[in-house]
């Protein structure tokens, strides 16, 4: 069986305003609007879920991190490490970070601020008891636009503070 293709004045009068009517939102100052307005969102709203590799910072030596933007200016933050060195122990952080002043784009350095609590655990140790500590960051965060994440910061850790140390660290990671 054949299909014949019938291409009268009327059928293309009809494809053509088809063709019109798909292509108006393409077109059309709203879809410019929305374009727009994705542009100029901040990376953060952007590439929300991120992970990497800490030196220094709220576990120590090295550790590595999950963190999620709640919004362009918040974000929650889960981290630890494992040491095998001396007396093998376990770390962990969790905590929000602020971020403030304008929201800023790819590739820009954003200030920040944080309140992390930390728990750590010595394995060999059987009384069960964690040393909890406090660890408050002030630094500077930049996201690429391909989601290559550096941060420095330096921090008020209270377990350093008691040995006079102070104490900081380098972040660095990706977001989705």
């Amino acid at each position: 069986m054949r299909y014949r293709l019938d291409f009268t004045k009327r059928r293309l009068t009809h494809l053509f305003c088809l063709a019109l009517l798909c292509a108006a939102p393409v077109f059309s100052d709203e879809s410019a609007a929305v374009v727009a307005q994705e542009h100029d969102q901040p990376i953060r709203a952007k590439r929300r879920l991120g992970f990497g590799f800490y030196f220094l910072g709220p576990d120590g030596i090295y550790g590595g991190w999950l963190n999620y933007y709640i919004l362009p200016m918040i974000a929650i933050e889960a981290g630890g490490t494992y040491y095998a060195v001396r007396d093998p122990s376990a770390v962990t952080h969790v905590g929000l970070r602020w971020y403030f002043g304008t929201k800023r784009q790819a590739g820009e350095w954003q200030p920040y601020v944080g309140a992390f609590f930390q728990r750590s655990v010595k394995i060999n140790d059987n009384t069960g008891h964690p040393n909890i500590d406090f660890y408050f960051p002030l630094g500077l965060e930049s996201v690429s636009i391909d989601g290559l994440t550096l941060a420095i910061e330096i921090a008020l850790d209270m377990y350093m503070l008691a040995y006079g140390l102070p104490w900081g660290g380098i972040k660095i990671g990706y977001h989705f």
